[in-house]
């Protein structure tokens, strides 16, 4: 909130007259408390990299400050789901922390501060673009606040800030210089002042107080911009439910009629040649094979899905002439379930797919993206049949896509393509061996319990495959138990794993068929 003007003669009014109320006390002292935290649990950011689950309760210490200090926050009803959602991404930093587990506790964090400030929800477009330039503009938050204390502390003439500033600066400087000057002639104040030197590690790059207070310090500025938020002028007072542009209307019925009416016709092909080949398998004319057929033209089929519902949208807007017309709406809804089948005909072929290769992370994403449009083409069948506007759509997606990552974040997903890639490919109708240097790739501690498995559900007979499994599984399993030791690298996920895991099974005895004679 911008300070009114005043003259030198005049006071500052009641409100303003202490800038140290209690209120703002508790948030430097939070801000403080929780900058001093995060500096003991990361070490000075170096254990970012491979945090624990120690991140989660600093992110629940953080909700927790916020809610004690900031009162519109605990009133709003908005807020509530908001911060519900925080806490869920909380727990999940907490079970085994993820970069998509703390985007989604900033996101949620971040909404249940600003909601308040700016009314309603609205529209989930706005706060896509409002999210991030928060984030851009955030550590302004701080020097603005730091330019007001200034501006009051001269308003109220109790003291020359700038002067004892300067004061401090000289006497800091000249103190050092004067430090230096005797550490050459006392070996005592030498060793002590090379002691405070090493202490700052400047000299290493290593966590000394240096650095330990430039870690403080961004930490402020970053949790300063949490507890005094700004409130940004071109947002202040603009609605956040604002109308969406108005899409362009059609001439008339004629023209919607003949193109709907062909592009079912154009869909209809598509999808019966999919019920005839891929979902039925019948035999396949001469000359193409099933692999073929099954891996060619997923993205085309994704962009066909879109531009259908690009068509929807536009001819058949809230209040258009032509959302009132019987006909218009049965070829639509004919058109939205053809293109819902040729969305799941491409899921099917992607299954297909990886039942031939493999499951990789591409692939899980490719599948989650395709449920989204799924999701997205009946939520714009039930738009129409409710007659809905286009932010409850986009509202409605959004919900959905939160939704799904907030899934995603309880999900093993190394463990659950470990598993898949291991058991498919040691099935006789796969792969004749299995191939581990996708798995050990994989780089994560959360294949350990896959590997297990694995290892004990194949025959001893397949020596090279049992030592590959034995093999990764133990440098997986080293590699998680020191990770457990470090109390800032600890899991709740990791512990769970090895204790489902047990002790590793000792090396296998040399097969004496295999060992030459001397």
């Amino acid at each position: 909130m911008p300070i009114a003007s005043a003259s030198p003669g005049q006071t500052l009014p009641a409100r303003n007259h202490s800038p140290l109320r209690p209120s703002f006390v508790l948030k430097v002292l939070a801000i403080t408390v929780l900058a001093v935290l995060a500096d003991f649990v990361l070490s000075a950011g170096q254990a970012l990299p491979q945090v624990g689950s120690i991140i989660g309760f600093l992110a629940f210490a953080w909700l927790g400050a916020l809610l004690a200090c900031d009162s519109l926050m605990r009133r709003s009803r908005a807020s509530r789901f908001a911060v519900i959602g925080a806490s869920l991404a909380g727990f999940a930093l907490i079970v085994e922390p993820s970069l998509l587990a703390g985007l989604l506790f900033l996101t949620g964090l971040a909404l249940a501060l600003l909601m308040p400030r700016h009314g309603e929800f609205g529209n989930a477009l706005a706060w896509a673009v409002r999210l991030p330039l928060y984030g851009v503009l955030s550590p302004m938050a701080a020097l603005l606040d730091a330019g007001r204390l200034v501006r009051i502390m001269r308003w109220r003439g109790g003291f020359a800030l700038g002067g004892i500033a300067g004061g401090l600066l000289v006497a800091s400087l000249g103190s050092v210089l004067f430090l230096l000057l005797f550490s050459d002639a006392n070996p005592l104040i030498g060793l002590g002042f090379a002691a405070f030197w090493d202490a700052l590690a400047l000299q290493s790059g290593g966590t000394g107080l240096f650095w330990h207070g430039l870690f403080v310090l961004a930490s402020v500025v970053a949790l300063w911009a949490s507890f005094r938020p700004l409130r940004l002028r071109p947002f202040a007072g603009a609605s956040t439910r604002a109308s969406l542009p108005v899409l362009p209307s059609w001439p008339g019925m004629a023209p919607v009629v003949i193109a709907l009416a062909a592009f079912n016709l154009v869909f209809a092909l598509q999808n019966a040649s999919d019920i005839a080949f891929l979902w039925s398998g019948a035999k396949l004319p001469e000359g193409v094979t099933f692999s073929q057929y099954a891996h060619r033209g997923t993205q085309a089929l994704v962009l066909a899905a879109f531009l259908a519902a690009g068509f929807v949208l536009v001819c058949l807007r809230t209040g258009s002439p032509l959302a009132g017309k019987a006909s218009v709406r049965l070829l639509v809804y004919l058109w939205i379930g053809q293109t819902m089948l040729l969305v799941a005909s491409t899921m099917v072929r992607i299954v297909a797919y990886i039942e031939a290769y493999s499951l990789t992370y591409l692939r899980i994403t490719a599948l989650i993206f395709l449920f989204l449009v799924l999701t997205g083409l009946a939520l714009i069948s039930w738009r129409i049949a409710r007659r809905r506007d286009g932010v409850w759509l986009i509202n409605a997606n959004a919900l959905c896509l939160a939704s799904v990552l907030g899934v995603c974040c309880f999900v093993n997903f190394e463990g659950v393509i470990a598993r898949w890639n291991l058991e498919r490919q040691g099935s006789p109708q796969t792969f004749e061996r299995r191939d581990t240097f996708y798995v050990g790739s994989l780089g994560g501690t959360g294949t350990l319990l896959a590997l297990k498995d694995a290892s004990m559900a194949t025959d001893t007979a397949q020596s090279r495959d049992l030592a590959e499994l034995r093999g990764l599984r133990q440098a997986v399993q080293t590699r998680l138990e020191a990770q457990q030791v470090d109390w800032r690298r600890w899991t709740l996920a990791g512990a769970w794993r090895l204790q489902q895991a047990g002790p590793l099974p000792d090396p296998a005895p040399p097969n004496p068929a295999l060992t030459p004679s001397p």
